[in-house]
């Protein structure tokens, strides 16, 4: 993508060789409805997708195991905790996440998730649901509570820490209802430090329906060659259809973007030239590397990509606090965090809750993602586009010839024609989904074994 370029939706799942420069910029000025919507973007490629990287790199130390992270739904969450804190834990928090523009954070974020709830598939296909719980004594400030679902998609919980049981089931069955059962439980006594705490819930779940479906009975059992080299026996989804691709020499891979069916989201999977080279496909991870990669990826003309790709579940929890702690974040986590901006002031006789209130440190920051990828990629078996409709380049001209022959002559020809590119996922992959309105990584997951 060009620094001079604020619009990633250049390279949304339709974008090809023949747009016309004209095409393009009428594209551009129907997508941005105010100059805001622009600045918001340029800042939030250079903060969150910044911080994307940083995060993944901090995060994936085992190449042997599968991992998914979002550090888009981490962003919403700390950038409100930025507005509760105060001092060194103010600091770390500005400094790791790229949040130096308080304002600005705040309405990105907002833009951000009221685009999104706006979508018909949230709530349903993408289900983003954060929360933080404290002890009764801690009474957030007016302000924060005001915006915090509106503007940051964070609900704050009162818990009596004391009771471990009650809390447990408290928090487990809250997750279990905003995330429809997809996320059963999230937390156990093990995650509880203190009674002086925050614990800190974020779940993303995401099974997005496709554009075009895998059909049914294509899927075949083959082989994955797994980190480790372990050779296992999985089920493969087949497709050959046009779709977004690019080789990518820098990275020593290749991609394809698939899109789900409201244009807006795309799978982009990125396939390491070879068996094992997983390793080194992330070692050249810059900061910008989600959306450099989408922005290469395009339709290639009279060329079909023949896709097998694993169908796979992931259930990943990770504990984002230690994350944190590599990137430089600590003191929020610790007794002497400073997130006194976050609380009602106590009364002067209310020492001992001032007292308490001194402590409140967040004691655990959990994230738990589901991702279901499937044939249909959603829960139902609507009525999608099938193969048949797209397996000519888009931008190829119909035929308007009365004779009912011509089609099928015209067909033919193009048949001939048509080169087909293997993309064949046979071995460990990296993938993410990508947010073409935004430019914005949903989420990042690596693939190693089944």
């Amino acid at each position: 993508m060009d620094e001079q370029d604020p619009n990633p939706n250049r390279h949304t799942h339709h974008s090809h060789h023949h747009h016309t420069h004209e095409q393009h910029r009428r594209r551009k000025s129907l997508d941005d409805s105010s100059e805001n919507a622009v600045l918001a973007t340029i800042q939030r490629d250079m903060a969150v997708i910044d911080f994307n990287s940083t995060f993944w790199k901090a995060a994936h130390v085992s190449y042997h195991d599968n991992l998914v992270l979002s550090p888009m739904n981490v962003s919403f969450l700390m950038a409100f905790m930025r507005l509760g804190s105060r001092g060194n834990t103010y600091k770390e928090i500005v400094t790791t996440m790229k949040f130096h523009n308080e304002q600005l954070m705040v309405d990105e974020c907002h833009l951000l998730i009221e685009s999104m709830r706006n979508e018909p598939e949230f709530g349903k296909d993408l289900i983003i649901s954060n929360a933080i719980f404290a002890p009764p004594y801690c009474i957030f400030r007016k302000e924060l509570m005001d915006v915090a679902e509106k503007k940051f998609l964070t609900y704050i919980g009162q818990t009596d820490f004391s009771n471990l049981d009650n809390a447990v089931q408290e928090i487990n069955t809250w997750v279990n209802e905003t995330t429809q059962s997809r996320i059963s439980e999230i937390v156990s006594k093990d995650d509880f430090k203190s009674d002086n705490q925050l614990i800190i819930i974020n779940t993303l779940c995401f099974k997005g329906h496709w554009k075009v479906q895998f059909p049914f009975e294509n899927t075949t059992t083959d082989n994955f060659f797994a980190a480790g080299g372990k050779k296992v026996t999985i089920d493969m989804m087949k497709n050959t259809m046009a779709c977004p691709y690019a080789d990518l020499p820098d990275f020593k891979a290749k991609a394809i973007g698939l899109p789900y069916r409201d244009g807006r989201f795309s799978l982009v999977i990125v396939l390491p030239e070879k068996r094992y080279g997983l390793a080194e496909v992330e070692k050249r991870l810059d900061t910008k590397f989600s959306l450099t990669i989408f922005s290469k990826l395009s339709i290639p003309p009279s060329t079909l990509i023949e896709i097998n790709l694993p169908k796979f579940q992931v259930t990943s929890t990770d504990n984002i606090k230690s994350i944190f702690a590599r990137i430089g974040m600590k003191s929020i986590f610790q007794e002497n965090a400073e997130l006194s901006g976050c609380f009602e002031k106590p009364e002067k006789q209310e020492k001992d809750k001032k007292d308490k209130l001194d402590k409140i440190h967040v004691s655990n920051l959990i994230q738990k993602i589901y991702i279901e990828i499937n044939e249909v990629g959603g829960t139902g078996n609507e009525n999608l586009e099938t193969v048949d409709k797209i397996t000519t380049d888009p931008a190829l001209p119909e035929s308007t010839s009365e004779d009912e022959d011509a089609p099928v002559d015209s067909t033919n020809a193009e048949t001939q024609s048509v080169e087909v590119i293997p993309f064949i996922v046979d071995h460990p992959f990296l993938y993410f989904l990508m947010d073409s309105k935004f430019g914005t990584t949903v989420f990042i997951g690596v693939h190693a074994t089944f």
